[in-house]
């Protein structure tokens, strides 16, 4: 599934983004709040890109790269999580030159829109680490509301115990937001 819009194409995460997406991942700051060990050599963005289509094959997880229209190259990766009746967006990571600009809100409205128009579902999940104050002001300003702290939720690839805060959008405050 490809999903765009005027600035923003999410394309099915596949291993030849590897080679585009390894110019991003050596930023440090972009590995901040992974949990998982950040991939630091094209071998391992390879990997870890084999990992997320693994997920996909077992329909736990639809991997998108990001590609940014404005600047005609892919920019970071995203995913669709499935758990039960449910969707999550998640294990979304940008690189710093649109970190911080409304690229990121471009981004998430997509996925809220195809999650809530295309897929048929009427709340989405996203969670970030308690730390990761930017990501939870990005989620808060596209509608997300704070459910829960799950304290000593996650162990980083750092060895840190996260504690993850949970948001829930919801089709119609999503609206509201993006009409």
């Amino acid at each position: 599934m490809n999903i765009d819009n005027q600035f923003v194409r999410l394309d099915d995460l596949s291993i030849d983004h590897a080679q585009s997406l390894s110019e991003w991942v050596l930023d440090e700051e972009t590995c901040t709040w992974w949990l998982h060990e950040p991939p630091t050599t094209l071998e391992k963005i390879e990997s870890a890109i084999t990992r997320a289509l693994a997920l996909r094959d077992t329909q736990e997880r639809q991997p998108f790269a990001i590609y940014s229209k404005p600047l005609g190259k892919y920019v970071g990766e995203t995913s669709f999580w499935f758990e039960g009746a449910g969707i999550e967006i998640g294990s979304t990571w940008m690189c710093r030159e649109v970190r911080g600009t409304e690229f990121n809100q471009q981004v998430k409205q997509l996925m809220l829109d195809t999650a809530f128009n295309k897929m048929g579902y009427d709340m989405v999940t996203l969670q970030t680490d308690s730390r990761n104050l930017r990501s939870q002001r990005a989620i808060e300003k596209i509608g997300g509301i704070r459910q829960e702290i799950r304290p000593n939720d996650k162990i980083t690839w750092s060895g840190h115990s996260r504690d993850s805060i949970i948001y829930h959008v919801h089709k119609n405050r999503a609206r509201q937001m993006f009409d």
